[in-house]
């Protein structure tokens, strides 16, 4: 290995442990607040809140129509800025709609999602979405000049303020579930806010000798990001929904229960170390535009992903029997055999993540809105197919879901890989063997 493997991989890595600091602690935080606030705050403002920030996040993706995705992809700082402007444009026009939307129809809108208490608070989803938008834009903005430390301190910042604002307006009884949303939307504004100082301090995308490109051009230019890349976004939040919703139907609201836990279980450790890698490995992809380079560097992430974390992750995953009863009380007995079946999907998650943003990269992101179609239309036939085979059992019903996934997640990143260069990724189909390997164990022990 040269001495210049060395650096860039070292660069890399600290570039992801500076963000990856920043986004563990900004969860950490509310962690951390969450027995003084379960005492400030009922299950049923829990609820309320939990309605809330589906529907912000829901219309959140939507916020910028995706155009801050192309930040990165820019070829100069003036085109750069121009994607920055289209993003806030396009962020402020949905905002406003959003919120005629709302003053017309909140009260029968939160009837219709069957959570009444609901209805005054929807007021402040348009805010919602337009912090997001602006916060999005400005990431992207940050992350194309490497700009970490500023990203990350935001990231705390947001965490901090939340919490902080939400025990403050519990103290205060502010009335229902207000203090959780408000202080929610109080942490995004001040991170927000936050993040816009800074950026305006160091005028990041500042190129004045440079001509911009007209706003019309540059949306033309990046249309396959709201054509393909938007719908594909929420397209897959809609099917995550809707998975949840047939193992209810089908099994029990206990069965979800189980699988969200276990989901989440499996998701959290790993969850601010993948959003940090995915957004550090994004930007070195979109300055690396050559098809064989992108394909050798994520080759190689994946085969280390795949030797440093295969051991460790199912050791874990082990030896949950006999943490999962002491910690989280006797009525989650059985949840081990949820995490069995539901973590071999997830680790290939997990190593194929440096996949997961080449088609943006590539611009075709109608190849990955087909192949996510395709993958939340094969979960859904097989917890429909597990059901129609005579299993009632949350658990049987998961091994068929599970299988599924193993299958699109393999045969989605051959697809990708493909793109890159026109042979088979064996890396790709070793460590899909591997899993399958571990996961025919699990389904074994059950």
């Amino acid at each position: 290995m040269t001495t210049g493997d060395e650096r860039q991989r070292a660069t890399f890595l600290r570039r992801v442990l500076t963000l990856m600091t920043g986004v563990a602690i900004a969860q950490l935080v509310p962690i951390l607040a969450s027995p003084l606030l379960t005492r400030l705050y009922s299950p049923s403002d829990f609820g309320t809140f939990a309605v809330y920030t589906s529907i912000a996040a829901f219309l959140g993706v939507a916020a910028t129509g995706r155009y801050h995705m192309a930040i990165v992809l820019a070829k100069t700082g003036a085109e750069a800025r121009q994607i920055a402007r289209l993003s806030l444009y396009v962020t402020f026009c949905l905002a406003a709609a959003l919120m005629i939307v709302v003053l017309a129809t909140a009260s029968s809108l939160a009837a219709a999602l069957g959570s009444p208490p609901v209805a005054p608070w929807l007021h402040l989803v348009p805010l919602a979405v337009l912090a997001t938008g602006v916060y999005e834009t400005l990431k992207h903005c940050s992350l194309r000049r490497h700009n970490l430390r500023l990203l990350a301190f935001t990231r705390v910042v947001q965490g901090t303020s939340q919490a902080a604002a939400q025990l403050g307006m519990g103290v205060a009884a502010l009335p229902f579930s207000g203090g959780l949303i408000a202080g929610s939307l109080a942490g995004q504004l001040i991170m927000t806010m936050t993040f816009a100082r800074g950026l305006w301090r160091r005028d990041n995308l500042d190129e004045p000798r440079a001509t911009a490109p007209p706003l019309r051009q540059v949306a033309a230019r990046y249309a396959r990001f709201p054509q393909f890349d938007l719908p594909n976004s929420l397209a897959t939040g809609v099917g995550q929904h809707l998975v949840v919703v047939l193992i209810s139907h089908f099994v029990s609201a206990s069965a979800v229960g189980f699988y969200s836990m276990a989901r989440r279980l499996l998701t959290l450790p790993t969850r601010a170390a993948l959003t940090s890698y995915a957004d550090v490995l994004y930007v070195d992809l979109c300055e690396s535009l050559r098809p064989p380079q992108i394909l050798r560097c994520i080759n190689g992430h994946l085969i280390r992903l795949a030797a440093i974390g295969f051991v460790p992750f199912f050791l874990a995953i082990h030896l949950c029997r006999a943490y999962i009863t002491p910690v989280l009380g006797n009525n989650w007995s059985g949840l081990d055999q949820y995490m069995y079946v539901l973590s071999v999907p997830a680790f290939l998650s997990i190593t194929f993540a440096p996949f997961a943003n080449v088609l943006r990269v590539l611009e075709r992101q109608h190849i990955s809105m087909y192949l996510n179609l395709a993958r939340t239309v094969g979960a859904c036939v097989a917890v429909y197919g597990a059901h129609a085979a005579g299993n009632t059992d949350g658990i049987r019903i998961l091994v068929w879901l599970s299988a599924s996934e193993i299958a699109a997640q393999t045969f989605n990143t051959l697809v990708i890989s493909y793109q890159l260069d026109r042979r088979i990724n064996f890396a790709v189909l070793g460590v899909a063997a591997l899993a399958v390997t571990q996961f025919l164990y699990f389904e074994a022990n059950l």
